[in-house]
């Protein structure tokens, strides 16, 4: 079933993405990819100013101030790779286990593109494609070490920034259609597969016959 722009559905999944370094080419590989942490927040405004007039001083012309957010992640599992982002250090040139918190370094430039699921009172299911264009991580530790308890818990809040074309966020919920006969090959083809929940697009280069194969609905 096609999505549509009245389609009713909900979310309680949670967010899986990568990161990819800022500017963003098609086919880049990940600098990093985070498929375990608890929980992701969005929040991001932007006020509406407005020119006044008349004798009782009325609200007449808008102007709309830049978009202003965060993306935060909320985790009990960690990674040095994790550790070295809310260090600010550069993805792209960290490796090892050791991250040194540094007044020298300053936080870099990322692409986030993440994927969820939503469903609709049918039960099926959606996936929505998470682009935050441009991020900057903030730099910083909240860790509490205790013997008891939960877990210990950290969270990492990237700032939203619009990117050159000032693109700041997007949404992009899209359905897939089972394919009846594949044929071909499916890397080229446009299918898609069905993993951990997500479609994602399949790297067969020919028909593997104990797949199912979809294609996204336009």
């Amino acid at each position: 079933m096609a999505v549509t722009k009245t389609t009713q559905f909900a979310n309680r999944y949670g967010l899986d993405f990568k990161i990819y370094a800022y500017p963003y080419t098609q086919g880049d590989d990940a600098l990093m990819t985070v498929d375990y942490v608890n929980e992701v927040a969005v929040d991001f405004s932007s006020n509406t100013v407005w020119a006044t007039g008349g004798i009782y001083h009325a609200n007449q012309i808008p102007f709309s101030d830049p978009i202003e957010g965060t993306l935060t992640l909320s985790t009990q599992i960690m990674t040095s790779e994790l550790l070295a982002l809310a260090a600010g250090k550069d993805l792209s040139s960290f490796s090892g286990n050791t991250v040194v918190f540094s007044n020298s370094d300053s936080p870099q430039f990322y692409v986030i593109m993440g994927k969820t699921c939503w469903k609709d009172k049918n039960g099926v299911v959606y996936t929505d494609d998470i682009t935050a264009f441009k991020v900057a991580p903030d730099k910083a530790f909240n860790v509490t070490y205790t013997g008891e308890g939960d877990p210990n818990s950290m969270d990492i809040t990237f700032n939203l920034m619009e990117d050159t074309t000032h693109q700041v966020f997007q949404s992009s919920v899209s359905s897939y259609t089972k394919v009846a006969s594949p044929t071909g090959n499916p890397s080229t083809s446009g299918y898609y597969e069905l993993k951990s929940g997500y479609y994602e697009k399949s790297t067969d280069t020919s028909v593997n016959t104990s797949k199912t194969y979809y294609t996204k609905d336009s």
